[in-house]
């Protein structure tokens, strides 16, 4: 039983990020369109899913390269996502015409929410989620360690590394974006060029508030897209690995297909998995 929840877990992981991208993607398009108040196309949700599957699809595939290609994509993803938070943490602030004060930054709780929930209890423990789902990932460096060299030593400081950076440098983002935000009732409000996604709507203010023009805060949204694909990819390949380890050893459903692997040792059906389970 416990094999299978860890499974879902993953499995649910992948999905949810490339659900996320699906999204983003969405607000991308509706901004480069003109945006909620100038006409901008606001995909309906079968698109949204449509986009998803796609996602999905195209991360399957390339999962089903050998571990050659998924090892430059993953030193090619963690440059991105170095550098991609580095050049946002700092160029956000400095791009906005108005930023917060460090009081409202380091002290505002905010409660306001269309769900009515008053609780600052309950509100802070729904924002533990976000800084907890970034840090799901950490054990792939675990579920990767059969393909790793010197796995003893770099498995472990795979790990120990993937929280130390995600705590400090993921910090430092946020700082670098609360810093950005002045009013929160407008970043969440529907009708926003946005249509309330908050992220999107704080990149293109600042750009469009300082240059006239919203296309910087889309070029940094893409920034975060291709940062948030190769999650995804990574996700589908730590979760593949898994299923794979719990077949070879016979704790899976139909275990002897599962752990199957192909000539380049990819385990192919176990990479495949997901789109059924999707």
């Amino acid at each position: 039983m416990n094999t299978l929840l860890e499974n879902c877990k993953l499995w649910t992981v992948t999905t949810s990020a490339d659900y996320s991208l699906a999204q983003l993607l969405q607000v991308i398009i509706l901004l480069s369109t003109g945006g909620v108040n100038g006409g901008g196309y606001q995909a309906s949700k079968y698109v949204v899913i449509a986009l998803h599957a796609g996602i999905l699809l195209l991360h399957v595939f390339l999962n089903s390269l050998p571990i050659s290609w998924l090892s430059f994509f993953g030193q090619f993803a963690a440059a991105w996502n170095v550098l991609g938070v580095f050049l946002l943490m700092i160029l956000i602030p400095v791009v906005a015409t108005e930023r917060a004060s460090a009081k409202f930054v380091f002290t505002n709780f905010n409660t306001e929410n269309e769900g009515g929930i008053g609780n600052k209890v309950y509100i802070f423990v729904l924002g533990l989620l976000m800084s907890q789902y970034t840090l799901l990932g950490y054990d792939a460096s675990a579920h990767m360690t059969e393909e790793t060299k010197d796995a003893d030593k770099n498995g472990p400081k795979g790990i120990v590394g993937a929280i130390g950076i995600s705590l400090l440098v993921g910090w430092a983002y946020i700082l670098g974006i609360t810093f950005a935000v002045t009013d929160i009732p407008h970043l969440l409000n529907k009708n926003n060029d946005a249509g309330g996604y908050a992220i999107a709507q704080i990149f293109y203010d600042a750009f469009k508030n300082r240059f006239g023009s919203g296309v910087g805060g889309i070029l940094c949204l893409g920034v975060i897209a291709v940062a948030v694909f190769f999650c995804g990819m990574s996700s589908l390949t730590s979760n593949s690995r898994m299923a794979y380890a719990f077949s070879r050893d016979g704790a899976m459903p139909f275990s002897p297909f599962w752990r199957r692997v192909n000539e380049q040792e990819v385990p192919i059906n176990a990479v495949w998995i997901l789109l059924e389970v999707w």
